[in-house]
């Protein structure tokens, strides 16, 4: 009768273990002491719990109905009142009962002194040591009750036990079994059941200090997935999918999104936020300079803190403007005329710089700020050969847009033209700036060809003397009212008394005339000049002019006090160690890219942002995760795109836990960390490494499963950042699973913010993948033997491993990621954090059938 009621123990320990998995416990409903005896009263016939059951509510109201004398107290009475006897936790069969030493959190008081001395009661949490109640699950294992599952723990690490039928089992020859006495004397650290890793390392802790407190923790763990303010096990995909409580779709559910709409505002601020633009971005900026000399209003706009690759568009109201040369730094353009488009070309010259830490003033900030003047067109005589048009002295008339006929013009058959100054005799210029206008009707030749200009200087007006100063290269200067403009951060020349351009045509068969509408020489602000400011920003100066009347000014800039421009800009270069000619020691050989993993490796390592050196950084498993990212997915429309993108901007007023966070669900991505390395793991799916099994367990394993119904997400409201709206954050498609609500029996709505990923397609696509990940959330944390090591053919950490347990733990068993390693104080077992993991999730999109067109809703319509 025994054996078979053993094995009635057998069966209800599996069954409750299942639904200990489906439901989180409550506290006088199926807390570990309740729920042991749930599963002992049927098979024994009497309720071993009957003196405490329905008097608490609360782990503190258990606390107090066990009185005194505690749950070994209680569990004294009731072994005397059933006649249980006393056994070594390893003589334990199914079904007896045993007490485990478990560490809970308790409130706490401690007195401190506040700023102005007096001392004040502060509440806090510590970890007491209590006993818990568990039931022996086979030979060798007891388990328990937790607050999302169950625990399981080897009979050597169990306080007390006894056993409740008459059948104890005998020793076996050689075992040696001791019944320890009753007492907190028993309590040591190896007998005290918690988690295997109590401590993950914190993404705040590591970018406050890559080096610090945290470090030392993370050398202890031995490796660990890095993410904000999550427990061991917790997904991020869960983090960011946590609604609030009573949120619902159209909240912000406590999820902060991106200042792209602000990026996009030009104002003035007294101190504005330094701001990085990472991928591409579609961006106004602050305010460093404004000059109005009527009719012309003139401003320097901040792009960027640091370098950049590069400026695609310029955008005046909804006007994109055109140009007949890329957007090049240090250069004056002006548009080219478009059909249905103002008179931009006549009324607005832009000036752009990358943000070089040695850059050299704006050159329309320097035409247009007498402190730092050109020299003046009436210092020298002209000199050259540029007799036709309108003659030498028309190219220093201060006239910088005008028609070929009114400028200098040369034909012959040399096809080389000059034009300079003449300082006079014993008077010498220091040249640092030079400038050419093309006329405003035409190229320099009037025929399609190359023209090389040279910058001489002279001691004697070119009679015998002439130096080669500059020497530009042959681009063709055929555009139409183009200014170039050259500067540098050391001299052109020192101590001529003339210098002059020359124009020389190049690959003509035949002579043409050369046309130049003016120039300008300049001496720059030394650069060292400590009042000298924006080196290392990238800037956008524009030169507007309010038009001849109120109707032109609307025309042209709209119904606004005063124009705004907005730019198209690739952002910062990052580090890509797939290109051979790429240097990690050296930022001036790496390249733009909108890469997801590359970027966020690219943060880790910045100031700003992770603090991690260049060579901390594990490369070619980010290379990996790169590669993953790159990969072509199709479209619906047939179109192929990147599989995983970062695009945007981040202000350094943000915290950047927050900025990773973000970063990290443009690809669904984890940061990892091993032996004091770090990389980037994107979402590519793995397949499991290694298996553990029963004979693997060496101390004991926590499994949970039940989440919270505040945790569960059904239906998700994604927000992406819209090209179609002007790259504002909008709000994207809602993948509601119907399916899933009947489940839940409500529905639970969350939202999801993409404040990095522009494309509603690949919005859409990670919105599913998020929602499912999310519901997938079983975890355990298990000791098992170090020679589990040897079975894995990587890292560890961010492994999948397969748990399979054909006999006692069945419900655990499935694939998992492993979140965090730890090892033993004698280094004879490894403690893992794994959580669960599909790797078909990953793979489940298929545009045909998941993809469903989304068109942005007109705000004016």
């Amino acid at each position: 009768m025994t054996d078979e009621r053993r094995l009635q123990f057998d069966i209800a320990i599996g069954e409750a273990m299942e639904r200990a998995a489906a439901k989180r416990m409550q506290f006088g409903v199926d807390d570990c002491a309740l729920w042991v005896a749930d599963i002992q009263k049927p098979i024994l016939g009497y309720d071993p719990a009957k003196l405490v059951r329905g008097r608490y509510k609360t782990r503190l109201g258990s606390l107090r109905v066990t009185g005194v004398a505690g749950l070994l107290g209680q569990l004294k009475q009731i072994a005397r009142r059933h006649r249980w006897k006393r056994i070594a936790p390893t003589q334990a069969q199914a079904g007896d009962t045993g007490l485990v030493w478990t560490v809970v959190e308790v409130p706490a008081y401690q007195w401190i002194k506040n700023d102005e001395g007096e001392s004040e009661r502060v509440r806090s949490k510590c970890g007491v040591a209590v006993l818990a109640t568990a039931i022996c699950r086979a030979p060798g294992w007891f388990v328990g009750r937790n607050e999302g599952g169950w625990t399981a723990i080897r009979a050597d690490k169990v306080a007390y036990a006894w056993s409740v039928f008459d059948d104890v089992r005998v020793p076996t020859v050689g075992e040696r079994v001791s019944l320890p006495r009753f007492g907190r004397q028993h309590y040591t650290t190896s007998a005290v059941l918690h988690e295997p890793i109590s401590t993950a390392i914190g993404l705040t802790d590591l970018i406050i200090g890559a080096f610090g407190a945290s470090a030392a923790v993370a050398g202890a763990i031995g490796g660990a997935i890095v993410s904000t303010g999550l427990a061991i096990g917790v997904s991020l995909a869960a983090s960011l999918l946590r609604p609030s409580s009573g949120s619902g779709i159209g909240s912000d559910n406590s999820i902060s999104y991106s200042t792209a709409s602000n990026a996009q505002i030009t104002e003035r601020q007294a101190i504005p936020y330094k701001r990085i633009i990472v991928g591409s971005a579609y961006v106004g900026g602050a305010l460093f300079y404004e000059q109005v000399d009527n009719p012309l209003l003139t401003q320097g706009i901040l792009i960027n803190y640091g370098k950049i690759a590069g400026f695609d568009g310029i955008t005046i109201g909804t006007n994109r403007l055109s140009f007949a040369m890329p957007l090049t730094e240090n250069v004056i353009l002006s548009p080219i005329a478009v059909d249905g488009q103002p008179n931009y070309p006549n009324r607005l010259r832009v000036s752009l710089r990358l943000g070089e830490d040695d850059q050299l003033l704006d050159t329309l900030i320097r035409q247009g700020n007498q402190s730092i003047p050109d020299i003046l067109g009436a210092t020298g005589a002209p000199i050259g050969n540029m007799t036709g048009g309108g003659g030498i002295a028309a190219g220093f008339d201060g006239t910088v847009s005008k028609s070929a006929a009114a400028s200098a013009s040369l034909t012959g058959t040399q096809n080389i033209a000059t034009l300079g100054k003449d300082w006079g005799a014993g008077v010498t210029k220091i040249v640092r700036t030079f400038s050419f206008t093309t006329p405003n009707n035409s190229g320099m030749a009037l025929s399609l060809t190359q023209i090389v200009v040279t910058l001489e200087g002279s001691n004697d007006n070119f009679v015998s003397d002439i130096h080669t100063l500059c020497t530009l290269p042959a681009s063709g200067y055929t555009s139409a009212g183009v200014t170039t403009t050259i500067s540098t951060g050391v001299d052109l020349s020192t101590g001529y008394r003339a210098h002059r351009l020359k124009f020389a045509e190049q690959f003509s068969a035949t002579s043409h005339a050369l046309a130049v509408a003016q120039i300008t020489f300049g001496e720059l602000i030394d650069p060292t000049n400590p009042n000298f400011r924006q080196r290392g920003n990238a800037t956008a100066v524009l030169e507007y002019n309010y038009g001849s009347n109120p109707t032109e000014f609307v025309t042209l800039w709209g119904q606004v006090q005063r124009p705004s421009a907005y730019f198209n800009v690739r952002g910062v270069v990052i580090y890509d160690p797939r290109d051979p000619t790429q240097l990690q020691s050296d930022e001036t050989t790496w390249k733009w890219s909108n890469n997801a993993s590359l970027i966020q490796a690219w943060y880790m390592t910045r100031s700003f942002g992770g603090r991690i050196p260049m060579e901390k950084m594990r490369w070619d498993k980010i290379a990996v995760s790169a590669n993953y990212d790159d990969e072509l997915i199709g479209c619906l429309d047939g179109t192929m795109i990147k599989r995983h993108t970062i695009d945007g901007v981040i202000t350094l007023n943000q915290a950047p836990p927050d900025v990773m966070q973000q970063l990290l669900t443009a690809n669904r991505a984890q940061l990892l960390e091993s032996a004091g390395l770090y990389w980037i793991e994107s979402s590519r799916p793995k397949l499991p490494s290694f298996t553990i099994g029963d004979k693997m367990l060496a101390s004991g394993i926590t499994y949970q499963a039940a989440r919270q119904k505040s945790d569960l997400v059904n239906k998700l409201q994604v927000r992406f950042v819209s090209p179609d709206q002007d790259y504002q954050v909008v709000d994207g498609p809602i993948f509601s699973r119907t399916d899933l609500q009947l489940v839940d029996g409500e529905i639970l709505p969350a939202t999801l913010a993409l404040n990095y990923t522009l494309d509603y397609r690949r919005a859409e696509r990670l919105q599913k993948l998020f929602l499912l990940s999310s519901r997938i959330g079983r975890t355990i944390t298990v000791s098992v033997d170090i020679a589990l090591m040897s079975l894995a053919t990587d890292e560890l950490i961010g492994s999948v491993c397969t748990f399979y347990s054909p006999v006692l733990f069945t419900n655990a068993n499935g694939n998992y990621m492993v979140t965090a390693v730890g090892f033993s104080d004698d280094c004879t077992t490894l403690s893992l954090a794994l959580t669960e993991y599909d790797p078909t999730i990953e793979i489940g999109w298929n545009p045909e059938v998941d993809e469903t067109p989304f068109v942005i809703a007109d705000v004016f319509a």
